[in-house]
C-alpha cells in the first residue's frame, strides 16, 4: 500500500529491531521488513519483500514457515495486479491519428478515450440523406438543466 506523506499518522512505526529485521506497526496491522539469507531469487539480486499480518491471534513456530522463491511471489503479484487493472487500462493513442506510436504528450487519457467511445457509439450514417447522424449522451438529465434560450439567442446575434 502506498501511503502519502500527508497521512503520516498511517505510516508504520518501528516496534522492534533484530539482526537486520524490523517489526513495524500502523493502524492497519503489523508488518516485517528486512533481509533474510534464506530468501533469494534466480538472479541473486537483492530482494524487497514485505509481509503484513492483519490480526495476530496465535504465535507460530518459525521453523514451520515454508519460504517460497521470490520469482513465484513476483509472478503471483503480477497476476494479481493484472486482474486489478482489468477494465481500467488505457492504450494511449495519438489525438491526431489514433496510432500508438506518437509521444505520450500527444496521446489521449482514459477519460478522453471513454468519451470518444460514447461519441463513436452515437454515430450512424444515413444512407438516404447521405449524412451522419450523431447522438450525444446527456451529462445531466435535461429536465434539470436551466433554460438558456436567451443566452443562446444573444450569442447567435453576436456572431
Amino acid at each position: 500500500m502506498l501511503i502519502g506523506v500527508n497521512y503520516s499518522e498511517l505510516l508504520p512505526m518501528v516496534v522492534q529491531t533484530n539482526e537486520g529485521h524490523q517489526l513495524l506497526e500502523n493502524p492497519f496491522g503489523l508488518s516485517i521488513r528486512g533481509k533474510h539469507n534464506s530468501i533469494s531469487n534466480s538472479d541473486n539480486t537483492d530482494n524487497n519483500i514485505t509481509v503484513r499480518t492483519h490480526k495476530v491471534s496465535t504465535a507460530m513456530n518459525l521453523d514451520e514457515i515454508k519460504i517460497e522463491p521470490v520469482d513465484k511471489l513476483k509472478n503471483e503479484l503480477d497476476k494479481f495486479f493484472a486482474l486489478e487493472e482489468s477494465g481500467v487500462h488505457c492504450d494511449p493513442r495519438c489525438i491526431k491519428c489514433l496510432c500508438k506510436g506518437c509521444p505520450v504528450s500527444d496521446s489521449v487519457n482514459i477519460k478522453e478515450e471513454r468519451e470518444l467511445e460514447l461519441i463513436e457509439e452515437g454515430l450512424a450514417y444515413d444512407e438516404d440523406g447521405k449524412c451522419w447522424i450523431a447522438r450525444y449522451p446527456w451529462i445531466k438529465d435535461p429536465r434539470y438543466l436551466k433554460n438558456n434560450v436567451k443566452v443562446a439567442v444573444a450569442r447567435l446575434k453576436t456572431t
